[in-house]
Order: structure tokens, then C-alpha cells, then sequence
């Protein structure tokens, strides 16, 4: 609020206005990235991690949502960075899903920890750039 009151006062000066015009692309590109990655994530439902077809299921829309994602186009170069590396930990986290389930099937426990290994590192990358992009999104 106080970022469009200044800019309406303010607006008169070239320099402001060009302020302005990037905090409303700043607001549009935050707004865009977030709903995308939303509705990306409320298809993610976690599957019975037993049920080895529900997981391969799980896996392509881990796949999908990383396309759909990377899709948004964003010029923000904070939020393309952020949008890289949620496509990127879904990316991951497809893969170490992929993983376990391979492991499950040749009951190979070597694979079964490198896809835990895999999967919590997807998780917490995920996390830090949804964090991330709240953060920037609000200052």
C-alpha cells in the first residue's frame, strides 16, 4: 500500500515513475508465480508411498508441474531465479520418487536411502525457493 501511495504522490519525477512501473511488474510477475506454483502444488497430493503405481503416478506430476511452472514467464530476475529452482527441486524430487520405486522393486536398500537422500535435498530446495520468493514478494 504504502509503495502505490508513494508512487501515485511521487509520480512526476521520471525516475520515480520508472520505480513504479517496476514495482507493478514486480507485483504482477509475484502474483503470477505464486498462483502457478499453488495450483501445481494442490495436484501433489501424497500417494500411498506403498503402492508403487500411485508413486509412478506421483512422479509424472512432479514431471508435469516442473513444465508448468517453468512455463511462467517472469522478467523479475529474482523471480526467474526462484521459478528455475522450484522446476528444478520438482524436477528432483520426480526423480528420487522414480527412485524409490525401483528400489522397492529390486529391494535394493542402497537405491532406497540415495532416493531418501534425494528426496529430502528436492524438499528442501523447494522449500527455500518458495521461501524465498514470499520473502522478495513482500519487502
Amino acid at each position: 500500500m504504502r509503495h502505490r501511495l508513494a508512487c501515485f504522490v511521487l509520480f512526476s519525477t521520471p525516475l520515480v515513475a520508472a520505480a513504479c512501473a517496476q514495482g507493478g511488474a514486480k507485483l504482477t510477475e509475484c502474483q503470477k508465480l505464486v498462483d502457478a506454483v499453488s495450483a501445481e502444488d494442490k495436484k501433489l497430493a501424497g500417494p500411498d508411498p506403498s503402492d508403487a503405481a500411485a508413486m509412478q503416478e506421483l512422479a509424472k506430476k512432479l514431471d508435469e508441474a516442473s513444465v508448468a511452472v517453468g512455463a511462467v514467464f517472469v522478467t523479475v530476475p529474482e523471480l526467474v531465479a526462484q521459478r528455475d529452482a522450484i522446476q528444478k527441486s520438482w524436477s528432483a524430487a520426480a526423480a528420487a520418487v522414480r527412485l524409490a520405486v525401483l528400489a522397492a522393486e529390486k529391494a535394493d536398500p542402497l537405491r532406497a536411502t540415495q532416493a531418501q537422500e534425494d528426496s529430502a535435498s528436492a524438499g528442501r530446495r523447494y522449500t527455500d525457493a518458495v521461501a524465498e520468493v514470499n520473502r522478495f514478494c513482500h519487502e
